[in-house]
């Protein structure tokens, strides 16, 4: 379970995929041969492709050889998988989670603002900006297509969000 949790939570920092974008991954959605995810049934009903840094592609290349290992008898197609070999409920993500920011003494600012999964999307968000900004480059349509917002100035509500 700690090898799933901590290759899901590591893919949701790095690529900006939502939360139930990443639970209905499948194993054939690496794409290892190119460094992409294909990521299908997105939140406008189509599909994208997300470029993969090496160091991604190598941490779910590792799960996949450590789920293979612990769990044989998992033959469904999903990626992330639970302890019975099926694929990951969003409400039991959810809270594990949320137990894991208890753990690490993340704490709650009030009943509507507490530490989300969906956050891990804003601050990707965010710290490309900010990385773009500093390296001069103006790339908000890569942000938005990352993101998989309709328009690239939707993207900059991530800054405001964020703040």
């Amino acid at each position: 379970q700690a090898a799933t949790y901590e290759t899901l939570i590591g893919l949701l920092s790095v690529s900006a995929l939502r939360t139930g974008e990443v639970l209905r991954l499948d194993r054939n959605d690496v794409d290892d041969e190119h460094s992409l995810l294909v990521v299908r049934d997105t939140k406008f009903a189509k599909s994208r492709e997300v470029p993969l840094h090496a160091t991604t592609l190598d941490a779910l290349k590792c799960y996949l050889e450590q789920r293979n290992e612990l769990c044989p008898s998992a033959t469904g197609p999903s990626l992330f998988i639970s302890t019975a070999g099926t694929r990951l409920r969003y409400n039991v993500v959810q809270d594990i989670f949320a137990n894991l920011c208890r753990r690490a003494g993340l704490q709650a600012r009030g009943e509507r603002c507490r530490p989300r999964l969906h956050d891990l999307r804003h601050s990707f968000a965010v710290t490309s900006l900010l990385e773009w900004y500093r390296d001069g480059a103006d790339r908000p349509r890569s942000l938005a297509t990352a993101l998989d917002d309709a328009r690239a100035r939707r993207s900059r509500l991530h800054l405001l969000v964020s703040r």
